[in-house]
């Protein structure tokens, strides 16, 4: 992210500073595959280790310290779209249809801080090379 960029879409006058520290204070995962690949295309051909969780578990371990986020909440570009604190929302709080729905797609699942037993939620880690897996082995 520019810093640039950044203070023309944060709004309520929270500062690149503020911003940076606020999603350094997260950890992050992608709701779907689809942006994962996006991400890995990103880097061409390095290799990177995915892990698989386990939402359901996941969920039921941190739900009080878990959001939702619509955007990827850490990317300006191409688009620098307005953000706030307020984009992130709780689960039972994230907008959705009458049939339950999200309103608008997942992107982002956020837990507080840190996930200290990542290990007991992973189902599986991958060796990725942009959309290939070159390795797999389950957790």
């Amino acid at each position: 992210m520019s810093d640039a960029r950044l203070s023309n879409c944060l709004l309520d006058g929270i500062t690149p500073q503020q911003w940076y520290e606020f999603i350094n204070g997260k950890t992050f995962f992608w709701a779907t595959l689809a942006r994962l690949q996006r991400l890995l295309a990103a880097y061409g051909d390095q290799e990177h280790d995915v892990l698989l969780v386990d939402t359901q578990s996941l969920v039921q371990a941190h739900q009080s310290r878990m959001w939702l986020c619509h955007m990827n909440s850490g990317n300006t570009t191409p688009w620098a779209h307005p953000r706030n604190y307020g984009i992130f929302k709780r689960i039972g709080d994230y907008p959705v249809t009458s049939t339950g729905r999200p309103i608008k797609e997942v992107a982002e699942v956020v837990v507080d801080y840190s996930v200290p037993d990542i290990k007991d939620h992973v189902r599986e880690v991958r060796r990725m090379r942009g959309q290939d897996v070159t390795d797999a082995n389950p957790y």
